[in-house]
């Protein structure tokens, strides 16, 4: 076996020894920049072709190419995509930890989303946008268009919480008019954000006045 610097094998090619308890090691670089320790004869026999980047690519590929199953719709990777495989999951699958709260209680996806484009128009005519995540309106319902809806994640996990309260710590009501949904996430009180910047205001004019800040 050729141990030698530069010997290359596949898309790695040897540094140098590396420290081994059992069996010889050396040091590669990947064609992609990584360096890692691999067994000598892993490299000899072919079972090691790079540092994993190879395996990524070679996933990629397939499930880009245009007669993979996965991508004749072109959304595979998108986010939304990986909303409604997840859906499914986790009413379908007992190997994933959520099943337990999903599929093992009779949560079910009904038989029209069990198709990836009549799920996708029901979402897109909906209100989703990217970073908005499915949410059950009754959460021991099925996954069905009457009984969803689109929300953010930090209120998909008020609600998981049972932190559904109707109005903001000051007792302002989340109605339409009076609540602000930031980028970030959340419902922020428009009433609170406006009285925060009269306050802020209010102190700055006093500032300048006096020179003393208002504590």
């Amino acid at each position: 076996m050729t141990a030698a610097p530069g010997t290359r094998y596949e898309r790695l090619t040897i540094i140098g020894p590396a420290p081994s308890r059992r069996g010889l090691r050396v040091v590669v670089e990947c064609d992609c920049g990584k360096r890692k320790e691999v067994f000598l004869y892993r490299l000899v026999n072919g079972n090691t072709k790079s540092c994993g980047c190879r395996r990524a690519d070679v996933m990629r590929e397939a499930a880009t190419a245009s007669d993979h199953p996965r991508n004749k719709h072109g959304d595979a990777y998108s986010p939304l995509y990986k909303v409604w495989t997840g859906m499914k999951g986790r009413c379908a699958n007992p190997n994933l930890p959520v099943y337990q709260w999903y599929g093992a209680k009779g949560v079910q996806v009904c038989e029209a989303w069990l198709d990836w484009a009549t799920f996708k128009s029901w979402a897109q005519s909906s209100g989703y946008r990217e970073g908005l995540t499915i949410d059950r309106i009754d959460s021991t319902g099925n996954y069905e268009p009457e009984n969803c809806e689109w929300v953010t994640r930090t209120e998909n996990t008020r609600r998981r919480l049972g932190v559904t309260g109707e109005t903001c710590t000051q007792g302002h009501p989340f109605d339409e008019v009076n609540t602000y949904y930031p980028p970030s996430g959340g419902r922020q009180c428009r009433t609170c954000k406006r009285e925060r910047k009269q306050r802020n205001k209010v102190q700055t004019i006093i500032q300048n006045v006096t020179g003393v800040k208002e504590k």
